[in-house]
Formats: C-alpha cells, sequence, structure tokens
C-alpha cells in the first residue's frame, strides 16, 4: 500500500528504500537512482548533476561516463580523465598516486619522478636520571612525499666492538608521511600526538651511553646507509650486515652529549635539517620533543 511518507508502493520518502525507475517521487533521495525528474524516477544518466550509476563522482567515471577531472574522486585509474587514480582522487601524474609504480624507485619518487627522500635521525635522547626509563631515537620525513618504512631498520651500535647490539624493524609503523615523524621509544613514553611509534623491548636501558657508541638507519633491501649518528665519539668502520664496513660520522663528529645531570637531548636544529656534518646539525635541545619539531 502507498501509505505513510511513501511517495510509491513501499518506496521513498525518509523511511523506506528508494524507487525504481519510473515511480512516483518528489525528490533525488526517493529514487534508487537518485535521479527524479518531472514526479517519476528516471534511469542514471551522465548529465542528470548527481553521483549515481556506477560514476565515482558526479556525472564523471564509471564505465560510460567521461573521466572525471584531477581532484575529483574515483576508485580506480579507468575513472579519470588523466588514467591515474591516487588516493581516491583523480591526480595530473603517477607522481602524485601514492603507490611505487613505472620507474619510481619508492612512493612517488625516483624514476622520472621527484628524488627520493630518506627519513633523517632527528633527535636521540639516550641517557635520563635515573635509570634511563624515558629514551627514544626519533626519525623526520623532510620531504613531500610519503616514506614506505618496509625493509627499513634502526640499527644501534656498540662502539666497543662496533657490531649491533639491537635491531629494530621500521616496517610495522606503515608510512612515514611528508613531514611526519616515527618515534622508537621506551614503552609507555609519551609523543606527540600523530606521531607513528615502535616501541623498545626493554623499560630501561635499551639505548648505550657512549663512549662512543652509534646510531644508523639502513635499507635492508637496497642495501644502503640512509642515515648515522655517532655520539661521545667517533666509529669510522662499524660493521652493519648487509652493508659491511661504513662510517657512522657524517662529515665531522658532533661534540654534543646527553648528559644525565640536566634533561635534554641531541637534536637537530633547525628541525629535519640533515648537511651531512654532524659538527653542523646536531645540537643540545634542553626540552626532549619526541613525534615534534626540535626547540632548543
Amino acid at each position: 500500500m502507498l501509505n505513510a511518507v511513501e511517495t510509491d508502493v513501499d518506496c521513498g520518502g525518509p523511511d523506506c528504500s528508494g524507487c525504481d525507475n519510473g515511480e512516483t517521487c518528489v525528490a533525488g533521495g526517493d529514487c534508487i537512482s537518485l535521479s527524479c525528474k518531472l514526479g517519476k524516477c528516471a534511469a542514471a544518466t551522465c548529465g542528470d548533476g548527481v553521483t549515481n550509476g556506477d560514476e565515482s563522482d558526479v556525472d564523471c567515471g564509471g564505465l560510460t561516463c567521461p573521466g572525471c577531472a584531477v581532484g575529483l574522486m574515483c576508485d580506480v585509474d579507468d575513472d579519470c580523465f588523466s588514467g591515474i587514480c591516487g588516493p581516491k582522487q583523480c591526480v595530473a601524474t603517477a607522481c602524485e598516486n601514492l603507490k611505487q609504480d613505472g620507474q619510481e624507485t619508492n612512493i612517488d619518487c625516483g624514476g622520472g619522478c621527484p628524488a627520493c627522500v630518506t627519513p633523517v635521525l632527528n633527535e636521540v635522547n639516550y641517557d635520563q636520571a635515573p635509570g634511563d626509563a624515558a629514551e627514544f631515537v626519533e626519525l623526520f620525513n623532510p620531504g613531500p612525499s610519503p616514506i614506505a618504512l618496509a625493509g627499513m631498520q634502526l640499527v644501534l651500535v656498540n662502539g666497543a666492538n662496533k657490531t649491533p647490539y639491537t635491531t629494530i624493524e621500521l616496517g610495522p609503523a606503515g608510512m612515514l608521511k611528508a613531514g611526519g615523524y616515527l618515534v622508537v621509544r621506551t614503552p609507555g613514553l609519551v609523543v606527540a600526538p600523530g606521531a607513528l611509534t615502535l616501541d623498545f623491548a626493554l623499560l630501561l636501558g635499551n639505548i648505550q651511553n657512549g663512549a662512543p657508541d652509534g646510531v644508523a638507519v639502513i635499507d635492508s633491501l637496497q642495501p644502503a646507509l640512509l642515515d648515522a649518528l655517532s655520539y661521545e665519539g667517533e666509529i669510522l668502520d662499524a660493521k652493519l650486515p648487509p652493508l659491511g664496513m661504513v662510517s657512522l660520522v657524517e662529515g665531522q663528529a658532533t661534540p654534543v652529549i646527553d648528559d644525565s645531570a640536566a634533561p635534554g637531548s641531541l637534536c637537530r636544529l633547525p628541525n629535519g635539517v640533515d648537511t651531512n656534518d654532524a659538527l653542523t646539525d646536531w645540537m643540545p635541545c634542553a626540552t626532549p620533543t619526541p613525534g615534534a619539531a626540535n626547540v632548543p
């Protein structure tokens, strides 16, 4: 029966399902097709001003309508006039689709796209009183595109024998967004909202205090040394599988240390800037900022 606020028998209105083509309607929402013309539900077309049928955006995309313009919604590449669907939006080039494709060497970079940027060590806090209970290593993405962390490792190096004593796989953290932070931390350490986190195994004493000791970020798939820091002295011949022997000193070694006598950390100032000279890049920061921009 046609009753209550239905527009046709058992369909339309705010409570019932949409009506089929040809049935009575008052507005587009009364119809399965979302198109109401002259009081009757009409079949979806590529010119009816609504997203219906198999369209991905208004009157575009899908199997029958023209491709959507850059910035409009899409599900697959064929929905787009450009032929490239990024994360739910049509993009102009494959260098914007948040996928590693074509000749790219990582997501949206390399192989004709902008040069790939790797994460940098941005802040290290290895010595606190009492007991080294708030240790962390912070990584930062200084580039314009997200970084896929699969295959990357954070390696802590013992300066006494110049070999790793802890290796943390970074892949489980997923994607490090442009301008984003990843904090490898003592479990429970509070970090800034929005930062990715991975936990060390222990509640105390995960990072050795020198002198010297070191930290490295490596890509185990290439393989390649992406960034390194040697603190409280020089480690020039660390033995890091699968790289072999590498130096953890970029340019000249930094004399800055993390002293448990006062709160603080080692950090890059300006935040995220890597000139490949540790003497220039690393400074003492009185206020640790895990997951946020460094401050003096």
